[in-house]
């Protein structure tokens, strides 16, 4: 058996249940709630998580977070101003096409990027900045106006 295979073997479904509990997991990270078991503990979702969610989660999660972000365990496991954010970033969006592609063009790169290690913020407040100053409102297309 080479490295990698021995890497992989405990991933594999079967052995112990850990295979199963890994899939389960990703399976959740990539429906975009990837913070449901750290949230319902009552405990505040680490940066990453939480920019997995945004990377990942149906515009409908994401208008929740944004409408319940006040409220007391939302507000202790995301923080206002990041759950304000995914709300934001819902409204701007308006379908579940437009967030695809914001998804793809931007948060799946920022969240690879924060998962490896390749960026860093120091605080969750520097990560809200970042994004907003990439996330902002298309300009409305120009109507051409004919003169004759």
């Amino acid at each position: 058996m080479n490295a990698r295979s021995q890497r992989l073997a405990p991933l594999q479904a079967g052995q112990d249940g850990h295979g199963v509990l890994l899939a389960e997991e990703v399976a959740a990270w990539l429906r975009g709630e990837g913070d449901m078991v750290i949230a319902t503990m009552g405990r505040s979702v680490p940066l990453v998580v939480q920019l997995g969610v945004l990377a990942h989660a149906r515009l409908a999660r994401l208008q929740d977070l944004g409408r319940y972000g006040r409220r007391g365990s939302v507000r202790r496991a995301w923080g206002t101003e990041m759950a304000q954010l995914a709300g934001d970033i819902a409204r701007l969006c308006r379908s579940q096409e437009e967030l695809n592609r914001l998804q793809a063009d931007v948060l799946v790169p920022l969240e690879l990027d924060v998962a490896a290690g390749r960026r860093d913020f120091a605080r969750r407040e520097d990560a809200i900045a970042y994004l907003r100053g990439r996330i902002h409102p298309r300009p409305p297309q120009a109507r051409s106006s004919s003169t004759t």
